[in-house]
């Protein structure tokens, strides 16, 4: 371990110590977290990009940690990760795919803490990113068409 210079017993507490960088100092007295169930949304790509674009960069509150399972209309769902003091957003997508056919049954939900987060902002613009059932089904119809035509005859 000394060559790697880890140091395993070793206590840093934020705020206090100078290795730890500033940006992830939190003054958990103020922090507020939100925990918002997903599980019939079904998000637009463009929409869910320009959504997480404008949360992590402060629409809606000083957000400093923000984390998400989101489906598409395709049946992907990705992992997305964002936290203040990285460089940019994860978004791994999971491996499992669901088939085209209506609202994924598995589990969607986003997570942000932050300050003064505004809950009736994000939530109003989660109902403005989703897919109603009309629009899911023009976009499911056709991916469940090439699936089909895709299967071996026998």
């Amino acid at each position: 371990m000394a060559n790697l210079h880890l140091k395993p017993g070793r206590i840093l507490n934020f705020g206090v110590d100078s290795y730890l960088p500033n940006q992830d100092t939190l003054n958990f007295t103020t922090l507020e977290a939100l925990d918002i169930d997903l599980q019939d949304s079904i998000w637009d790509p463009n929409s869910l990009s320009s959504f997480w674009f404008e949360l992590v960069n402060g629409a809606y509150g000083d957000v400093y940690r923000a984390k998400a399972l989101l489906n598409l209309p395709d049946g992907r769902c990705f992992f997305c990760n964002w936290i203040v003091s990285q460089q940019g957003s994860q978004f791994l997508p999971l491996e499992r795919i669901e088939p085209p056919h209506g609202r994924p049954k598995r589990l969607s939900r986003l997570v942000v803490q932050g300050k003064a987060l505004n809950l009736t902002g994000i939530r109003s613009t989660i109902e403005e990113c989703s897919f109603s059932d009309e629009v899911l089904e023009l976009h499911q119809a056709p991916l469940r068409e090439t699936n089909n035509n895709l299967q071996p005859t026998r």
